[in-house]
């Protein structure tokens, strides 16, 4: 899928997505209070490292077969977050780093204040597997993007060799 406009001015694309998918209500309240609990116990940097660690055993859970293309691995990707409810995605390609934009991610409850603040961190680690899976280089990393903007239906990632 080709995101037609820039999705974090475009909520209606992201309006459409949320409203193609559902959340199982059995889990909302639990993982709501999961991620409060985790928030007042740990300190937030060791709850960033738990989180990216999340997303690497869950791309390790759904290995991405080798892909010849941006544009193939753009849609294998989307392919399986369409699988898990987890919203829609795009690569662009830039002299040295590669963006990810991703729209549409799972949203906990109401009761929890910031859902990017949870949900970045895993998809900081699944796109770090999975892209380093197909580079093969393993001092690449994902990251959030500066260039995010607060209160956007979309998060921004870099992916590529970036200082911590």
């Amino acid at each position: 899928m080709t995101l037609e406009r820039d999705p974090v001015v475009d909520t209606a694309a992201s309006l459409r997505v949320f409203a193609e998918q559902h959340a199982s209500r059995q889990w909302r309240g639990f993982i709501g209070s999961l991620v409060t609990e985790l928030e007042t116990q740990i300190d937030l940097s060791d709850l960033v490292m738990l989180l990216r660690r999340v997303g690497i055993r869950m791309a390790k859970a759904t290995p991405l077969p080798a892909c010849s293309t941006l544009d193939e691995l753009q849609a294998v990707i989307n392919d399986i977050w369409a699988s898990m409810d987890w919203g829609v995605m795009e690569i662009r390609e830039g002299e040295k780093l590669l963006t990810i934009v991703h729209i549409a991610y799972p949203h906990i409850s109401a009761g929890v204040a910031a859902t990017a603040d949870w949900v970045v961190p895993v998809l900081e680690g699944v796109y770090t597997e999975w892209l380093n899976s197909q580079s093969g280089d393993m001092a690449f990393k994902a990251r959030r993007s500066a260039a995010t903007t607060a209160g956007s239906h979309a998060i921004e990632f870099v992916y590529g060799l970036l200082a911590e």
